[in-house]
């Protein structure tokens, strides 16, 4: 993808992060996302705009919905869901022995993996259930 060249000069003077003068920067009125990595993503593409029309209209139809189902879910329910399906940590083969040692192991103890897989796969169930 190709970019138009904006330096921080640009960003600054067209106010597209930061407000001058208690006004609210351009970002602020397309920041309508539901999650971090949504923001994230928005705000890349309003200070890296592309100059390519293909790739522009490619976008707009990637954020062009007629009728968004209402989510079941609230922000910190969505992030969670994100940080779950990058969370690649506990991903392994089953083994008998090792399912025995774990089962003995949580209940002895709290386990953090354990929490966030459970809690991610619950998410998800409920993400995925909107009808």
């Amino acid at each position: 993808m190709t970019y138009l060249d904006t330096d921080k000069q640009t960003l600054a003077d067209l106010s597209i992060v930061e407000g001058m003068r208690n006004e609210h920067p351009l970002c602020s009125l397309f920041s309508a996302t539901e999650t971090k990595k949504g923001k994230q993503l928005m705000l890349h593409w309003i200070t890296y705009p592309l100059n390519d029309i293909s790739a522009i209209r490619k976008r707009q139809e990637a954020i062009a919905w007629q009728n968004l189902p209402e989510l079941p879910l609230n922000e910190e329910e969505l992030d969670f869901i994100e940080y779950y399906l990058e969370y690649r940590d506990q991903i392994r083969k089953p083994n008998i022995l090792i399912s025995l040692t774990s089962a003995f192991d949580r209940l002895l103890r709290h386990d953090a993996k354990r929490y966030v897989i459970k809690r991610g796969v619950i998410l998800i169930i409920r993400f995925i259930s909107v009808q």
